[in-house]
């Protein structure tokens, strides 16, 4: 009811109506920002990998793990060296480049194997189909399965003997809290204007 001390406007929120439905939309199917999710969580993964680990150094190799290197290194050296000297250079060169080896990367096939996996409107699964995964991920043991020892080949033809091989945890599938703020800016971007990236 109006009187001659009140006024009355009409606005037309069509636009803003139409916006808010958008936004609605966008909600219930969320599959391309889960996709673009699971880009970084690659992305993430592979930046682990470059630092040994992060926000925590990765635990470095075993004595058993540099034996096993370092022998392999001085193998192939007398391997592909017939004179002394060319020996000498190669042993000092390979010995060397163990320093730069990073831990897990050795043929790089763990770090290749990282894909997304399932993709949903509500979720995305991103890790390795690799056996080995698990267990660096998580950390554990070895033990025989059909044996009573294990035969570790530490080169010259020799072996270590052992029952069980602990490997620590060396978690490369960690989101880090960077990561945490470039996806909840990445939704809140999707779901306002549909924008992703």
């Amino acid at each position: 009811m109006s009187d001659d001390r009140s006024i009355d406007i009409k606005v037309d929120v069509s636009e803003v109506v139409k916006a808010m439905e958008a936004m609605g939309r966008r909600s219930l199917n969320l599959r391309p920002f889960f996709g673009a999710v699971g880009t970084i969580l690659i992305k993430s993964a592979h930046e682990n990998f470059d630092h040994q680990g992060r926000p925590a150094k990765w635990k470095g190799w075993a004595p058993l793990t540099k034996q096993i290197y370092e022998q392999g290194a001085i193998d192939s050296a007398m391997k592909s060296h017939k004179t002394k000297a060319g020996q000498n250079r190669q042993i000092i060169r390979n010995l060397g480049a163990l320093g730069t080896r990073k831990i897990l990367q050795n043929s790089g096939e763990l770090r290749k194997s990282i894909v997304q996996g399932r993709l949903t409107a509500s979720e995305v699964e991103v890790g390795s189909s690799l056996i080995y995964a698990r267990l660096h991920q998580l950390g554990g043991s070895i033990v025989p399965k059909k044996k009573r020892a294990l035969f570790i080949p530490i080169g010259g033809g020799q072996y270590k003997i052992l029952k069980r091989v602990k490997v620590p945890a060396r978690p490369f599938l960690v989101l880090q809290q960077t990561d945490v703020q470039v996806i909840l800016r990445m939704a809140k971007d999707y779901v306002t204007r549909g924008e992703i990236g």
